[in-house]
Formats: C-alpha cells, sequence, structure tokens
C-alpha cells in the first residue's frame, strides 16, 4: 500500500508539473505571437488628414484643433468617434506577417486594390495604404511603393467602411 501511495505522489507531482510547464509555454507563445506583428506605419505623431476610398466612393478628412471635418466643410458635424476609431487604426497598423518573395501583386488584389488610405501626420509624414484580397480574417496590403506585401489589417477595413453620409453626426 505505502508503494501503491508513494507512486500516486510521483504521478501527481508530475501531472502538476506538466500543467504548469504547458501553461508556461502557452504564455510564451502568446507573447511571440504579439511580438512577431510587425509595426507598419512610419508616423510620428497624429494625423491631421486622411483619404480613403472603398466601394461606396472616396472621402475626404481634416483635422483641425481635434476635431475631424470633410475637407474643405467645417460647417457639417462629424461623429468624431467614428474619425478617432480610424486614426487610431491607421497609426496603429500591424502586420501579421509579410509574404516572403511574394507574386504579382494582382494575385493578392493590389493591382486594383479594394481599399486605399492615404494619410498624413502633423509632421507631414505621408503613407498611402493598399488593401486587396482576402486571407482568412485579415487581407493582403501593401504601402507606398507596393514593394512588401504583409497580411493584417482587418480592423483597418472594418473602420473604413462608412459611406460620407454616415460619418455626418446623427442629432
Amino acid at each position: 500500500l505505502a508503494i501503491l501511495t508513494v507512486i500516486f505522489l510521483i504521478l501527481l507531482a508530475l501531472l502538476i508539473g506538466l500543467r504548469f510547464f504547458n501553461k508556461k509555454e502557452e504564455a510564451k507563445k502568446e507573447q511571440q505571437e504579439q511580438q512577431a506583428q510587425m509595426e507598419v506605419t512610419n508616423f510620428s505623431g497624429e494625423l491631421k488628414s486622411i483619404t480613403y476610398k472603398n466601394d461606396s466612393g472616396k472621402v475626404q478628412l481634416r483635422k483641425k484643433k481635434e476635431q475631424w471635418y470633410f475637407a474643405g466643410d467645417t460647417k457639417t458635424e462629424l461623429d468624431q468617434s467614428y474619425l478617432d476609431t480610424m486614426e487610431s487604426e491607421i497609426l496603429g497598423l500591424t502586420a501579421e506577417r509579410e509574404l516572403e518573395n511574394p507574386d504579382e501583386l494582382k494575385y493578392y488584389g493590389l493591382d486594383a486594390p479594394a481599399y486605399t488610405i492615404r494619410a498624413v501626420d502633423e509632421e507631414g509624414n505621408q503613407m498611402t495604404i493598399y488593401i486587396g484580397n482576402s486571407s482568412d480574417s485579415e487581407y493582403y496590403f501593401t504601402v507606398d511603393e507596393k514593394e512588401k506585401v504583409y497580411v493584417g489589417g482587418s480592423t483597418l477595413v472594418s473602420s473604413i467602411q462608412y459611406e460620407k453620409d454616415q460619418l455626418i453626426k446623427k442629432d
């Protein structure tokens, strides 16, 4: 009976040790995945303009004194929450991964992108983001000179789905 108790205690200790090890490995893997996301933008501060094109058309926005407006129209009051989210998504754009040796842009829908975003920050840094076909829950995208192809950007796409009229503040 004493031998069975010892064996049981050893097995129990091994089981507890294995569970602890698995939890550490899961945490390590999650941390590596978060670090694997590549920052893509080059902005140094807040944005001062955003122009985006989606399947509904083109929208041009300018920011003055912490408020977003349609370009050339400071009288129409816009729902700032949509635009602040859009700005955050652009400033924080990351890629899940970069494609190594990508094929021609047309295979990713980047020769005629579904979405185009041009943003300029307060320092004058500018970036154009081209978004093509979806890949599972993410999208293929490229920036500026279209030299690299990335996978990611699904939350950015969600933030630019709005038509111009949907951005106007409702009373």
